[in-house]
């Protein structure tokens, strides 16, 4: 039965069935129906006319009613109309839709008669045809109109932030079809993409990555953020976030950051840094085949010669003083130059370190500078469990040698204290003198000791930390990354 005068109501609904049933129930809550199949041209035909209610069904035209909704909303009446859309399937993203396009309510189809009633009489009620009894009414209508400018200033709001957003935001649906994009690639439209899956704009072999944190998402694993490549060849951070948390049918957010330029940039770094480790290998195997060279030739030329020296010193007999002075002297130079050729051949490629490893090379290094009259040295390892990767040690041997250097010329100090450490991460020496020091931001770029234990950390992903003034000592601290990347840079060099 109806209420009082009858409400005229625009029904727009592109199923003949669903139209005649509703059209029925209607007319019992006391409307005056106008059907329209949904048509472009029914659109045009009615949307002008005033109507205090909208009753439009949007599963077999979503876009068409969609965009009638808001030609209505945004039409020069008299009336504002109250929209309801009927839908027998809702998810988070048509919801968003809808009410971004002025819907007053979404129904659940078929709607339920009597609350249909109770959303006529109200229509009823603000168009002036009978008053209710509740004396709030007017009130309520009133806040909710309020409530309605607000909410629609908030998504104005929201619409702004999320298009002039950085990333591109995606919500898709638990099939991942696609209901909003912010924006789109270049040359391509909005209906390119909505209701396509959002699996069908990467390569086939990353799909697997978005399904997988998907699954993570719905067992209770938080937020998940994957790396993907799509069909353009484009790099994307893609950061999954759901609507309802562990609901297999809930929709998601998609948040995509192009990383493209960031990794290429990080790869380029790496090959730059990769190909100057090996050229650092080459250097250290350069000055190993120099040590051998020497070894094998120079110093025993130079032994062979002593050697037969002092065998014709002992077979003939005693000269003149002057002779044998000379003789004398010749020896010892000769002794001297073995005893220099060894040296270098330890300082080029000590063979400790190739033995035995990072710690008694050092030690012998304190050796050679005590015996050549440096001052004290305070040597404490900790952490150390095996041997480290050829780069590694050798760049840690060259720092502490050059500082040891450094400290034996330079600084006059009697105490260096020398601390290497390694965690999990991390292998670490530190030297400390406290000697005269100097001012870092002097030492220009000919001075190749400081600048070669800055440049053998920097190749090697680690920091050298140089700090000193007049009066006050130096302090040297190096840091080198234990990375997996190292291992096989170093296994590239070895075949190269």
């Amino acid at each position: 039965m109806t209420r009082g005068a009858l409400i005229r109501t625009l029904l727009v609904e592109a199923c003949p069935t669903k139209r005649a049933a509703l059209a029925e129930t209607l007319a019992r809550c006391g409307c005056d129906v106008t059907a329209a199949a949904g048509d472009d041209e029914a659109y045009a035909s009615h949307v002008a006319d005033e109507y205090p209610l909208a009753v439009v069904g949007v599963d077999h035209m979503p876009d068409q009613g969609f965009w009638f909704c808001r030609r209505l909303r945004s039409s020069s009446q008299r009336t504002d109309p109250i929209i309801l859309a009927l839908s027998g399937r809702w998810d988070a993203g048509r919801l968003a839709w809808l009410i971004e396009a002025g819907v007053d309510d979404c129904l659940i189809a078929p709607p339920d008669e009597a609350w249909l009633a109770t959303r006529v009489d109200l229509v009823r009620q603000r168009a002036g045809f009978r008053r209710l009894e509740q004396e709030d009414v007017d009130e309520h209508l009133a806040g909710r109109r309020l409530a309605r400018q607000a909410l629609r200033e908030s998504e104005r709001m929201l619409r702004g932030l999320v298009e002039n957003l950085p990333d591109t935001v995606v919500v898709a649906g638990a099939d991942w079809t696609i209901q909003f994009i912010n924006r789109t690639p270049p040359g391509m439209m909005p209906k390119e993409i909505i209701g396509r899956s959002a699996l069908q704009f990467m390569l086939p072999e990353h799909r697997q990555r978005l399904v997988d944190a998907r699954q993570r998402l719905l067992e209770g694993h938080g937020v998940q953020t994957v790396e993907i490549v799509d069909n353009a060849g484009l790099s994307w951070a893609m950061r999954i976030v759901p609507f309802a948390e562990n609901e297999a049918d809930s929709g998601m957010l998609l948040i995509c950051t192009d990383v493209t330029d960031r990794k290429g940039a990080a790869e380029a770094v790496w090959r730059e840094q990769a190909s100057l480790r090996r050229m650092l290998d080459l250097f250290e195997r350069d000055r190993e085949l120099i040590a051998f060279e020497i070894h094998d030739g120079l110093s025993q030329q130079l032994t062979g010669a002593l050697l037969n020296f002092e065998s014709a010193r002992q077979a003939q007999p005693r000269s003149d003083e002057g002779v044998d002075g000379s003789f004398g002297r010749g020896l010892g130079l000769l002794r001297e130059s073995i005893a220099e050729a060894r040296r270098l051949i330890r300082g080029l490629r000590p063979p400790v370190l190739d033995a035995f490893g990072i710690v008694p090379a050092v030690e012998h290094l304190i050796e050679d500078h005590q015996t050549a009259g440096g001052g004290r040295v305070e040597f404490a390892a900790s952490g150390l469990t095996g041997r480290l990767a050829q780069p590694l040690e050798s760049a840690l041997f060259r720092t502490v040698q050059e500082t040891l250097n450094n400290a034996r010329r330079h600084s006059n100090s009697d105490r260096i204290q020398i601390d290497l450490s390694q965690d999990s991460r991390h292998v670490r020496v530190e030297i400390r003198d406290w000697g005269v020091g100097f001012d870092p931001e002097s030492v220009g770029e000919d001075h190749f000791g400081l600048q070669g234990i800055r440049q053998r950390a920097r190749l090697l992903g680690g920091t050298a930390e140089i700090a000193s003034k007049p009066g006050d000592g130096t302090r040297i601290c190096v840091e080198l990354p234990l990375v997996e990347r190292l291992a096989t840079g170093e296994e590239s060099s070895a075949e190269a």
